[in-house]
Parts: structure tokens; C-alpha cells; sequence
């Protein structure tokens, strides 16, 4: 008899949840002996420092704030990170944390799991709800069906990191001082051979393995045109790759390796932990990254100042970024009790308003950063209306005490806020299989780096047709 990979992977879960009820199924109360409601929190820092103590600061007074409410709240600390390699285990083992974060990425595939609560409701109660949340969250991202599933703390949308003494040295700032910036993929093409010609160093650098390489590469492919699936009349998901856009998306990489020699030698084995190494030690000059990249420049013993991040030039077709951050989400073992308890935790960490506890620990967070010398002064797109009054704080506080060089951020803040670049197109990831998609998009990228007379679009071809069959044709049976 013939079973189907998604048929195996369903009897598996089964009995996956077949043995933790067998083993554990008693339903036990989600209060402590002293009958407060136990809220287990996800998150809890691993290892000493700053962002370790500042979370026990943050439980401590939680906890003295919400004594007297419904009995009172008890915290308890978890260290569980998201990862989709651990969750759907986790969750079955009812195990997860009541609050959790999570990428805005894997939003839909924890939604779609059904461990997750639906919080709409109770979410309304403490102010989050379709008017007071970024629409670019809202539909499709964060909810669906009109039904929120988890609250944002981090928004972001990809950029243009750059190292700003490679610009320097090959000339690529303006008069005043400014850097100068590229405002197609073209002009990156162009910056990019003049950093080699004028420094011997890589113009760009991208990766090329783990789903990096696909994930990078997704919104260059979209501001060429492409539409990597699509979904018919009768709810089938189509892959729609195999397109002469995709062909040229990835000639543009092709060119980047063969025609202009701009990219490392090793490109065809980059990883996530590798690409932005190179571009701290001053061995490539541009990468696509997120804001929060500086954070990891801090742990590289560089000077943060010396770098810089950009708006997501255009392409031949749109002028478009990719959408991420971090959601927290509620697992669905969460009772009524417990869930309102999570709200309240989060209406902690992250709110539209600016409260005597969300400035207190705004402030508490900008103190950690500091300290451990991770980015302050490039902004972030908000989880919020840019008009709220806990924007315009933070905003201001940043920028005032900013540790980056305001001149390598601006174009991306002014973006981020909205003063200019209003015609980039901000798009979440694509909606089904996403991290099989990157996976097949790295060995694209892979091909188009390392052989010179790799027929592109016969690989398109096949990759296209082997994702539909491998993924997307599990999904739509």
C-alpha cells in the first residue's frame, strides 16, 4: 500500500501525541499552592549578563504589580527559543512556554499547527486589535480570518548593510559627508566594481547555503517580477517560478560572480554566521540584512560606527523589501486564566502606549544595549501608527542617543518612518512551504555561483517542477 509523505508525517504525529496523552494526559491546575495563576514565560536568557538580569528585574516586578490581581502571578522562566525544528515536538509534548516569541517568518506555520491560541478577544481587552496594530501586520501575517494570533514586539524590513570604510576608499561619498547611495540593483552592480577596483575587496556579498542564500534572494527575485506560487480557484498552490523573470533575477547573481568578479571566491559556501563576518572584517562592502545586524557587529570587536544600512534598492519591476521581526505568541495549553496572564505580560513589553511601565522598560532596554554596545539609532518599522505617542518617544530617544553614525542609517530611518522612499512595497514571506523554498533557491544559487556555464533557465525548470511535486503538491492534497 502506497502512503503518502504527508499521510507519514501525520500517523507520526499521532503517536507522537498519542504517547504524551497516554503518558500525561491528567489535566493539572494552572494555579501554585499559594493559588496564583502560573504563567510560563519563554525567552529566559542561557547564559549571565545584562539581558539575564534585566529579565529577572522584569519578573520581579511583574509579579509585585499583579499580586493582587486574580490572585495574584507567578512567573515562570523558560529558556525555550523558537526554532521549527523543535516546535511541533515541543508542542506536541505540551511543552511549550504559555508566551513565547517566535520569527514574524514562522507565524503562519505555527498558526496553521493549531497549538496556538487564538487571543482576539482577550487581546481586545488590552488594546490590541485591528486599529491600533500595523496593517502590514494584520492581515494575513499576524491574523488571519480576522483572528489575532500574537502581539509584535520587532518589526523590520531587509536592507543594504554596507562597511563604510570600503565606500570611503573607493569614493562613494558625497560632499557633505553622506554616503552615497544605490538606487537600483544596477547601481549596486556599479558600486560594487568600483569597491574591487579601488580596494582589491569584495563589492557584495550574499549566502549561498542553510535557506540563507534562498532567503536573501527572495526579494531580489521579487523586484525582478517574479511570483514564486500562486493559489487557484480551487485553493491548489500553483509553483509559478519557472519564469523568464527568475531567469533574469538570478543572470543578475550570475553576472555578479563571472561578468564583474565583485563577489568572494568562496561564495558558493556562505552561511548566515560567515556573510556578515566578512563584512565586519572588511572583506566585502554590501550584504542584504536587517537592522539588527549591528547587534551582531558588537559581538565581533569592531566599531559599530564604521558601518552603515540602507533602503533595498529597485529592480526592473517593483521596488520591494521583505518584511520580518518577532510576534509573541500564546500556546493553546494556556487557560483562560493563564491567557489573560500572557496579555498581560506582554502588554508589558510591547504596547501602542506609552505607559509608566513600557517607558520604564524601554528605558531599562536601551540601558542593556548600550552596555553591551549593540545598535541604537537606526529604526526599526513600527508594530505600531507612527502618530502613537510610544513612537514618537522611542524614536526621539534613540536618534538622541544614538551609538551608530546617524549619517550611514538615515536613508534607511527616513524609510523605516516613512519620509521618504514611500514607494518601496513591504511584503511578508511567501505563504506556503517557505523554508522549502529557500532550501530550493539556495541550490539555484549555488549553481549560479560556482559554474560559469550553468544553463539557467533549464535549472529554473527543474527546480520549479521539483518543488511543486516535493512540497506543494503535499500541501495540496
Amino acid at each position: 500500500m502506497k502512503i503518502s509523505f504527508k499521510k507519514t508525517a501525520c500517523l507520526a504525529m499521532a503517536a507522537v501525541l498519542a504517547v504524551s496523552c497516554f503518558a500525561g494526559c491528567k489535566k493539572t491546575s494552572d494555579r501554585d499552592e499559594q493559588g496564583r495563576v502560573i504563567l510560563k514565560v519563554g525567552g529566559y536568557p542561557t547564559t549571565e549578563g545584562p539581558s539575564k538580569d534585566a529579565f529577572d528585574e522584569k519578573v520581579k516586578q511583574f509579579e509585585a504589580d499583579n499580586k493582587d490581581y486574580n490572585g495574584g502571578i507567578v512567573v515562570v522562566k523558560d529558556t525555550y527559543a523558537f526554532s521549527v525544528d523543535t516546535f511541533f515536538s515541543k508542542a506536541a509534548g505540551k511543552k511549550l512556554p504559555h508566551v513565547f516569541n517566535t520569527a514574524l517568518t514562522e507565524v503562519s506555520t505555527c498558526i496553521n499547527s493549531s497549538y496556538i491560541k487564538d487571543i482576539t478577544a482577550v487581546a481586545d481587552k488590552y488594546g490590541y486589535n485591528k486599529k491600533t496594530i500595523n496593517p502590514k501586520l494584520w492581515d494575513g501575517v499576524i491574523a488571519q480570518d480576522n483572528k489575532l494570533y500574537g502581539i509584535p514586539t520587532y518589526t523590520y524590513a531587509l536592507g543594504l548593510a554596507f562597511n563604510g570604510n570600503l565606500f570611503e576608499q573607493a569614493g562613494l561619498v558625497n560632499e557633505d559627508g553622506t554616503y552615497m547611495v544605490p538606487k537600483t540593483w544596477d547601481e549596486v552592480a556599479q558600486f560594487a566594481v568600483q569597491i574591487k577596483e579601488k580596494t582589491g575587496k569584495a563589492g557584495f556579498i550574499t549566502g549561498s547555503i542553510s535557506r540563507i542564500g534562498g532567503w536573501l534572494f527572495t526579494p531580489i527575485a521579487w523586484s525582478y517580477g517574479v511570483e514564486f506560487m500562486k493559489q487557484d480557484k480551487n485553493g491548489k498552490w500553483k509553483a509559478t517560478f519557472d519564469s523568464k523573470e527568475m531567469v533574469n533575477a538570478l543572470q543578475f547573481y550570475h553576472d555578479l560572480r563571472w561578468k564583474y568578479d565583485v563577489l568572494p571566491s568562496d561564495i558558493g559556501n556562505i552561511d548566515n554566521a560567515v556573510a556578515p563576518q566578512k563584512l565586519a572584517a572588511g572583506e566585502a562592502a554590501m550584504l542584504l540584512r536587517a537592522p539588527d545586524y549591528f547587534d551582531q557587529l558588537s559581538q565581533m570587536g569592531v566599531d559599530i560606527k564604521d558601518f552603515g544600512l540602507f533602503p533595498l534598492p529597485a529592480g526592473p519591476k517593483r521596488h520591494v523589501t521583505l518584511l520580518g521581526g518577532s510576534v509573541l505568541m500564546v500556546s493553546n495549553e494556556a487557560t483562560e486564566d493563564q491567557t489573560d496572564a500572557a496579555l498581560r505580560w506582554i502588554s508589558i513589553t510591547t504596547n501602542h502606549k506609552l505607559t509608566d511601565t513600557i517607558k520604564e522598560n524601554f528605558l531599562k532596554d536601551m540601558k542593556t544595549r548600550a552596555e553591551e554596545n549593540r545598535g541604537i539609532g537606526v529604526l526599526e518599522l513600527s508594530n505600531w501608527s507612527e502618530d502613537t505617542e510610544v513612537v514618537k518617544f522611542s524614536r526621539e530617544y534613540e536618534l538622541e542617543h544614538a551609538n551608530l553614525d546617524l549619517k550611514k542609517v538615515q536613508d534607511y530611518n527616513d524609510f523605516a518612518t516613512g519620509k521618504a522612499y514611500k514607494n518601496i512595497e513591504i511584503q511578508p514571506e511567501e505563504p506556503m512551504c517557505a523554508q522549502d523554498l529557500y532550501s530550493t533557491v539556495d541550490a539555484l544559487v549555488q549553481e549560479v555561483f560556482t559554474n560559469k556555464n550553468v544553463d539557467i533557465a533549464k535549472i529554473v525548470k527543474e527546480a520549479n517542477a521539483n518543488f511543486q511535486k516535493d512540497y506543494l503538491d503535499t500541501v495540496n492534497m
